[in-house]
């Protein structure tokens, strides 16, 4: 399995138990508790190696690796109170621990998305790119965007691989406008203005003028018009419409984060595409509902914002990492 392959949530919960375990006090129940995690998914393993061997010097915690018995006592020994006091200061530091352990593949795919990375046009982390077609579409791509363009005398298709796009449609009688994602089909004709995306494994579409249909793979479509402030999210068997402002949505073609009552990890998650490092949220801090405008280009400050109006503590290590929990 290669560094790439490991999802979020396996290196955000090897971190945490990295954190756990650092603390200097380990109990033989919290010993036990980490290797049930370690033993339960073979995602788990391959997170917590790529952690520990990416901490060169620190033979304590390679030892972690070893899958022999009497592995809990290594937990204890090499976590809890035989590491030097300046190899303790440095774990707890939090900045080094997280820059060495997220592995090279991870950091790479934090300042441009590796999966598409042959697309047409890729947009990397924090960069919006202006795209102007030869028929006079116009396509904005959000940060961490992939998109393939597919025009001829027969068809305009374009195919939405990541992220989010907004399209203005120029008029051709004999060509509507196809957008792909792997869940379907977005049918657009001259002077729609619309809004696309994938997110949580699904896609989604709405209109700004216009109107348009959103075809799933396997289900019936639907018609969306410009006056009904509705979102299709749909993914290949299902379609469903939920009530949306548009023009929030399509906010960040301004660098602007419009948020209205959405939850914290959906602000959350707005701002990794706009931030190289890794952000770190608390799920007890997660439902939190937020309102307010939000700079996209400028993180930091967005972080002073959300501080300022949540009961919540924002700890910052430079640029790499951004810890977020109740206060």
């Amino acid at each position: 399995m290669n560094q790439q392959a490991l999802s979020r949530e396996a290196i955000e919960a090897a971190v945490d138990w990295l954190v756990k375990l650092s603390s200097g006090a380990v109990s033989d129940e919290v010993s036990t508790q980490f290797q049930s995690w370690l033993d339960a998914d073979t995602h788990h393993q391959a997170a917590w190696q790529q952690l520990a061997q990416s901490m060169t010097g620190f033979e304590q915690v390679h030892h972690l690796t070893n899958r022999q018995a009497g592995h809990a006592n290594a937990v204890r020994q090499a976590l809890a109170g035989h590491v030097s006091a300046e190899r303790r200061h440095f774990m707890k530091g939090g900045v080094a621990v997280v820059a060495l352990g997220l592995g090279t593949a991870y950091l790479t795919n934090r300042v441009t998305p590796l999966t598409h990375i042959t697309s047409d046009h890729v947009t990397p982390t924090g960069e919006r790119k202006d795209i102007a077609l030869a028929d006079g579409t116009r396509v904005q791509l959000n940060a961490r965007s992939a998109l393939d363009i597919d025009f001829s005398e027969k068809q305009r298709v374009l195919t939405l691989h990541q992220g989010t796009c907004i399209v203005d449609v120029s008029p051709d009688a004999l060509r509507p406008l196809l957008l792909r994602t792997v869940h379907g089909v977005v049918h657009a004709t001259g002077g729609c203005r619309m809004l696309a995306g994938i997110s949580g494994g699904q896609s989604y579409a709405m209109v700004q003028q216009q109107s348009l249909v959103v075809a799933p793979l396997h289900y019936r479509q639907a018609v969306l018009t410009s006056g009904e402030a509705m979102a299709a999210w749909f993914d290949q068997h299902a379609l469903t419409l939920k009530p949306a402002n548009v023009n929030a949505s399509m906010a960040w073609e301004h660098g602007l984060l419009d948020v209205r009552d959405q939850s914290l990890e959906e602000v959350v998650e707005s701002l990794r595409a706009y931030h190289t490092g890794w952000i770190r949220l608390a799920p007890r801090a997660a439902g939190l509902r937020v309102f307010g405008m939000f700079q996209l280009d400028d993180v930091g400050q967005a972080m002073h914002a959300l501080q300022a109006i949540l009961p919540v503590s924002i700890r910052r290590y430079g640029n790499l990492l951004t810890m977020i929990d109740l206060v």
